[in-house]
């Protein structure tokens, strides 16, 4: 089982955007010493999702804010949305 290190999102960020960049940081450390590394984010539906990952995804990441990883919907909002 792999080391997880968790950076919540709280008020020693200006906002969320900060927090990702911050955990993005340290994975990207991790990730230079042979660890699996990866940043998840949870979404408005409380699910975590991958928002980052060491040898996957740019480093250094770019200016612009860090997207909201994609979420699908779950069969009853594609029941809900087919009425």
């Amino acid at each position: 089982m792999g080391h997880s290190r968790r950076v919540p999102y709280s008020a020693a960020y200006s906002g969320k955007d900060e927090a990702v960049r911050a955990a993005i940081e340290f994975a990207e450390r991790d990730g230079q010493t042979g660890r699996e590394a990866e940043v998840l984010v949870q979404g408005r539906d409380r699910l975590f999702r991958p928002a980052w990952t060491y040898g996957n995804d740019p480093y250094p990441i770019d200016s612009e804010p860090v997207a909201e990883p994609e979420q699908k919907p779950s069969g009853g909002a594609l029941k809900r949305a087919a009425r």
